[in-house]
């Protein structure tokens, strides 16, 4: 079967035997598609349904490609099954991560090369829902960029992504390029529209590379405004988890979980464990006598206003360890090394035991 398939009505699309090999398109406007079947076949080209639709698959159906527009919804005992593949969104995901970008989500700073573009921060609500997206204005001669460059090696696959959107039909294109003997490039020419989508390109770098420059370029009408979020290089053969920067790049890849954004990253109402599958606590982290290093708490700021450590019960600071290095027992204020506040009865115990 070829060609367009439109449904009015509810229709069931059932492969048995040999079946149908492929659909290339089935357009459904009204009520259901169902998928049927005593073996796994797969749709090598693409569904696409308006709203409200589903699709019911008796058997186990593979999908080549599925985009969807608003959500997937698993049955109650459903399994999400993802072989080898990462689950991945603006806020986050579990997979594979690095970054050797800094300043992720501001395009305004320094640290990217602007020509021809005008960029001012946080006009847009990005992808992640906060106003964090960067508008970018191209001057009146038109093709502006915005890029930045990182060390590479030869022969070295790198992936370049970004969140992009336009106010229209908007020709842009995000590219890497090296530095290598004979410089070369690899460029993946896109058309913007009003959604955010996460575009990417792979490159891998010739002979005598010592850098990799990651680029947006737009191509369209000059002074034509669009907005960007959330870029990302990768020493990686496809994209990961998205990992934001600001000063310091993620150049080592983390496996795992990764939480970002706004408002709290991370809820569990049960035990938390590090090094243990029993954790007794809230937050249980156990080291073993191999590994011989306990917890290592540091914060980068060294004023009097941070913290590095504070310990509370029922809302009051009982231990206060403040980024200068003071400690107090009793006081958030401490302005000795070592300062103890507080009704304790004049009892103070140093034992050597």
């Amino acid at each position: 079967a070829t060609g367009d398939i439109g449904l009015t009505t509810p229709l069931a699309v059932s492969y048995g035997g040999t079946g149908v090999a492929s659909l290339s398109n089935i357009l459904g406007t009204a009520n259901q598609v169902t998928v049927t079947g005593g073996t796994a076949r797969v749709i090598g080209g693409d569904v696409t349904l308006s709203l409200p639709q589903d699709i019911a698959t008796v058997s186990a159906p593979t999908f080549t490609g599925l985009t969807l527009s608003e959500k997937l919804t698993i049955a109650d005992g459903g399994n999400l099954l993802l072989e080898g593949g990462y689950l991945t969104t603006p806020f986050g995901g579990f997979g594979r991560y690095e970054n050797h970008l800094t300043y992720s989500e501001q395009f305004d700073h320094a640290n990217w090369t602007k020509t021809g573009v005008t960029v001012t921060a946080n006009t847009v609500l990005s992808p992640d829902g906060a106003t964090t997206a960067d508008s970018i204005v191209d001057d009146v001669t038109g093709g502006g960029d915005v890029s930045q460059s990182v060390s590479a090696g030869a022969g070295e696959a790198w992936t370049f992504s970004v969140w992009l959107k336009g106010t229209g039909a908007q020709a842009m294109s995000i590219g890497l390029y090296d530095n290598g003997t004979t410089p070369a490039s690899t460029v993946n020419s896109i058309t913007l529209d009003t959604t955010w989508r996460r575009y990417s390109v792979t490159h891998t770098t010739s002979a005598g590379t010592t850098t990799i420059t990651a680029r947006i370029n737009h191509t369209s009408t000059a002074s034509d405004t669009f907005y960007a979020w959330g870029a990302q290089l990768e020493k990686q053969p496809k994209p990961g988890i998205y990992a934001s920067t600001t000063s310091s790049p993620l150049v080592t890849t983390g496996r795992g979980l990764i939480g970002q954004s706004t408002g709290p990253h991370l809820f569990l109402t049960g035990n938390v464990g590090i090094g243990t599958t029993s954790p007794a606590v809230k937050l249980h982290i156990h080291e073993s006598a191999t590994d011989k290093s306990g917890v290592r708490l540091n914060t980068q700021a060294t004023a009097t206003g941070y913290y590095a450590l504070d310990v509370q019960s029922a809302g009051t600071s009982r231990l206060y360890v403040r980024a200068d290095g003071n400690v107090g027992i009793g006081t958030t204020n401490p302005q000795r090394t070592f300062e103890v506040v507080g009704n304790w009865g004049g009892n103070v115990a140093i034992s050597n035991q």
